[in-house]
């Protein structure tokens, strides 16, 4: 009995090992490969100023798990053999920053790069009017196309366009992204969860993206999808639903430095030394059957805005905004024929935010790449500088390189994305898209007004090519055809209202794509 006792204990006590030596061993082999050393490399460059990418050497290194350190060759590239377990990566040079400041590395990798910036210097793109609208929702049939022919927006394309401008980023890796409203088509809730996904791939380059609302993005009552000849009603979003959709993108507690309490405006630093005051001016509250276009400051945001502004000066910091409705009139007549586009009591809210110290303002809305400035009484100087929707040609986009209180701005397009572009180039397709989208919608609109046919053939185009030509920024007189000149100088001559606002547009002064503005 005892005999028998000893032999089961003794059983057990060999299955005890051998389950023991099994678990251990299978710890064993799952921790070997969790150590197992790899091999990493890859290239730290810098943008010149001509545009070039070069590589920095010296750069040094430092790795927080791995014994050792390395540094750049003459060309920017490095390599660390036998990097252990999960590690993380910091580039350290003096008088230079890196982007992203540090990755995470845990296996093998030929391109862990890093791209450095001058201490000191910071790059800022800007997009604007983004409407993306996700193909899943319909982008043919009749009700699709029924919209498109009151529209002029690349709204089919608007997936790949920002596909394409995301990836021109995740090369640049510019410091901070501000996107001057309009993200979705019209405000649908899948689409703006869809455009926040998009700029988590931007934040894991480490950019940091800013959005404001545009008058399309929320309780839009005309978010659908488009089934055959149906536009179905779909959910839009509230304005406490955008402020947490987009929390990583200005409405994190952790992020901004204060927010407006009456609306969707913030505060934030993105850049040392300077302010960023996304400034709300859309009325989603009071959209009806159809969206409010036309955009405001509520008395409270104002002076909320005021403060802020002074708060900032005092403290020693370059005080920017950004706003989804223009600032300043672009062009002579736009707030006759346009009103909608500008700000309510723009002339007086742009003087008194300039005399308080705001000296730049990006906005959107428009479609146009236009810079107008504002002078006040005391000699202070605002500019609006609006960038052109993404989704309409020339589909632009601002590069901003703010250094040494000097803003530097570049205009880039779109040239290329992933879509059908019926065998033409993007850019070709997307001025043909947008001449023969104006040619109808002039032509409706003059309609409208009472004006006789003959009439609307012979004005159409004259009109068509100088809207293009505000689109695009920069315009010179001197490129329209002598045709369209003769008709503009003559309407302008006879006191037209129309040949007015043309030929202002025209004849702007001001420098729209690529200028140096020297801030206080």
């Amino acid at each position: 009995m005892v005999f028998n006792k000893f032999k089961r204990a003794n059983i057990f006590l060999i299955i005890v090992i051998v389950i023991s030596l099994f678990l251990l061993v299978g710890c064993s082999d799952d921790n070997n490969d969790h150590l197992e050393n790899y091999n990493v490399s890859g290239r730290i460059t810098y943008v010149t100023e001509t545009g070039e990418k070069v590589g920095i050497k010296d750069v040094t290194l430092k790795f927080d798990h791995t014994d050792g350190i390395t540094t750049t060759d003459q060309d920017g590239n490095w390599k660390k053999n036998k990097v252990k377990d999960t590690d993380v990566i910091t580039p350290v040079k003096d008088n230079w920053r890196f982007i992203p400041e540090t990755r995470m590395v845990s296996q093998e990798s030929s391109s862990v790069d890093f791209v450095a910036r001058r201490e000191g210097e910071y790059k800022i793109a800007v997009l604007s009017d983004l409407h993306y609208f996700d193909p899943s929702l319909g982008i043919e049939g009749a009700a699709f196309e029924e919209y498109l022919a009151q529209d002029r927006k690349l709204i089919a394309e608007s997936q790949a366009i920002l596909e394409s401008i995301l990836e021109s980023l995740k090369k640049d890796i510019p410091d901070v992204v501000l996107i001057p409203g309009d993200l979705t088509k019209d405000g649908e809730k899948i689409n703006h969860e869809q455009v926040a996904n998009y700029f988590t791939e931007l934040e894991k380059q480490g950019v940091q993206v800013y959005v404001i609302p545009g008058n399309h993005d929320i309780n839009n009552p005309h978010a659908v999808r488009y089934e055959g000849d149906q536009a179905v009603q779909i959910d839009t979003v509230t304005a406490d639903e955008f402020a947490s959709i987009y929390q990583k993108n200005g409405y994190s507690e952790d992020e901004y430095l204060a927010r407006d309490e009456n609306s969707l405006s913030y505060l934030v630093e993105p850049i040392q030394g300077a302010w960023l005051i996304a400034m709300d001016t859309c009325r989603y509250d009071e959209n009806g059957e159809d969206p409010v276009t036309a955009g405001k400051f509520k008395a409270s945001t104002l002076e909320w805005l005021k403060e802020k502004i002074q708060e900032g000066k005092s403290k020693g910091k370059t005080v920017i905004g950004m706003m989804h409705h223009g600032i300043i009139e672009h062009f002579s007549g736009q707030t006759v024929l346009f009103e909608e586009y500008v700000v309510q009591d723009w002339d007086n809210i742009s003087q008194e935010l300039a005399d308080l110290g705001m000296e730049v303002i990006f906005t959107g809305h428009y479609h146009a790449n236009d810079i107008a400035t504002k002078t006040t009484d005391r000699g202070n100087k605002l500019y609006d500088i609006e960038t052109g929707s993404l989704v309409t040609y020339p589909s632009p986009y601002r590069i901003l390189t703010f250094s040494n209180n000097k803003l530097k701005v570049e205009t880039n397009k779109i040239i290329e994305i992933n879509d059908d572009t019926e065998g033409l180039e993007f850019q070709e397709y997307a001025k043909e898209y947008i001449e023969e989208g104006l040619v109808g919608l002039t032509q409706a609109m003059l309609n409208a007004d009472g004006v006789p046919q003959e009439k609307i053939e012979f004005l159409t185009p004259a009109i068509v090519s100088s809207l293009i030509a505000h689109y695009e920024g920069d315009e010179d007189f001197n490129n329209l055809d002598t045709r369209n000149q003769g008709i503009i100088k003559s309407l302008k001559d006879s006191g037209d209202s129309t040949g007015i606002v043309l030929w202002s547009i025209w004849n702007d002064d001001s420098v729209d794509n690529n200028i140096e503005i020297d801030l206080k």
